[in-house]
């Protein structure tokens, strides 16, 4: 489980609670312990190039400078590919 209430973005109507799209970054160092990170880091290494391996692995460890994460961003697909942006927009003005 991961509780990533900090980040994160959804489009949504007033009237109901149905979801037509979301963006949310989860911070690698935070959740580093969670299975479902430890999981997409392995994948993520399992795909890499062998000549960026060496780099993903720094990133992917958490340490460095400035924080990782990974984005994760959805939207239905009739819903207009403008509101990508401003999923967007919004994604950086929560951080």
């Amino acid at each position: 489980t991961i509780e990533n209430n900090m980040v994160g973005t959804v489009l949504s109507t007033d009237q109901d609670d149905n979801v037509f799209g979301f963006a949310s970054v989860v911070n690698l160092t935070t959740n580093s312990s969670s299975t479902c990170i430890e999981s997409l880091k392995k994948i993520c290494l399992d795909k890499c190039p062998q000549q960026h391996k060496p780099e993903m692995e720094t990133v992917l460890s958490g340490k460095t400078k400035r924080p990782a994460g990974f984005f994760f961003q959805e939207r239905m697909v009739n819903v207009p590919l403008e509101i990508t942006e401003v999923l967007h927009q919004q994604l950086v003005l929560d951080m």
